[in-house]
């Protein structure tokens, strides 16, 4: 069973071309009724990229029909985009270890924009970072919309509970020599007492792999 053609309706004009030319690698390729789910997840992410955050998707198929040796489908997508939403505040608490700091400039959308999939970029992953540096390994950082359905606005206001502060209570490396041994804590730069760094943990990896005397 072949997907012939890709039939979308109820999707507000604007963006009926550019979600049929998503759609149309589907064309002409194996139906498979367990792919319906990506293409609902695929079609929801790029609705929500343009605004449109309470965005769903239905998708079903036509009747089959056949065509020489093998059978056709149409892919019937159904969109119901909802209102399109605009930032009407955004702001960002980086938590004690920034506090006062003002990261509005990190931030990829800003006030009276359509919203998107993630007005703060890449700052919560940085900020992250920073706090595993720092010791706080259960650092929670949360920033969901908060959606006025009445005016289709969506405010965010990132929060950062940084959790306790870790120390490395002891450090056990198991399947290497002496040598590597020695290297691999020199490597890791961390001892017991020290605050637990998450990114030494991680960057640990890459360095033994580049380390050549490691290798054998």
């Amino acid at each position: 069973i072949l997907v012939d053609k890709v039939v979308i309706s109820q999707a507000p004009d604007a963006l009926v071309d550019s979600l049929a030319e998503s759609l149309r690698v589907k064309e002409g390729r194996e139906y498979s009724g367990g792919q319906d789910w990506l293409v609902r997840s695929n079609l929801r992410e790029e609705l929500t990229s343009k605004g449109y955050l309470e965005a769903d998707v239905d998708v079903e198929h036509g009747a089959p029909r056949r065509d020489g040796d093998h059978y056709l489908v149409n892919l019937l997508v159904s969109v119901k985009a909802g209102p399109q939403y605009r930032i009407s505040a955004i702001i960002a608490d980086g938590g004690p270890l920034l506090q006062g700091m003002d990261l509005s400039s990190l931030f990829t959308e800003k006030t009276g924009d359509i919203a998107g999939l993630g007005p703060f970029g890449r700052l919560a992953g940085q900020i992250r970072a920073l706090y595993w540096h720092s010791g706080y390994a259960d650092v929670d950082i949360q920033g969901p919309p908060v959606l006025n359905h009445e005016r289709a606005l969506v405010s965010y206001h990132l929060q950062v509970a940084p959790g306790p502060l870790y120390h490395l209570r002891n450090l056990t490396i198991h399947n290497l020599n002496a040598e590597q041994e020695s290297k691999a804590r020199e490597l890791l730069d961390m001892k017991p007492g020290d605050v637990f760094d998450e990114m030494a943990v991680n960057g640990l990896y890459h360095k033994i792999s580049a380390d050549p005397s490691m290798d054998r």
